[in-house]
């Protein structure tokens, strides 16, 4: 449980980073999602998660 909080938590402390320090590239960012196939995004996303979980994984070790 513990890794886990500290994964969020630096979740959120990156995500807050990029709206607090770069709005203007959290909205480009967001613009260019919208034209992206939903199939597209949802492959990155599970991708990104799994290398997510994989480096939780081997930290945790």
């Amino acid at each position: 449980m513990t890794t886990f909080l500290a994964a969020f938590g630096l979740f959120l402390a990156f995500e807050g980073a990029l709206y607090g320090l770069a709005p203007e590239v959290a909205k480009k960012a967001a613009a260019a999602m919208i034209g992206t196939p939903s199939e597209r995004l949802r492959s990155m996303g599970l991708a990104v998660m799994a290398v997510g979980v994989a480096v939780l994984f081997l930290a945790g070790r």
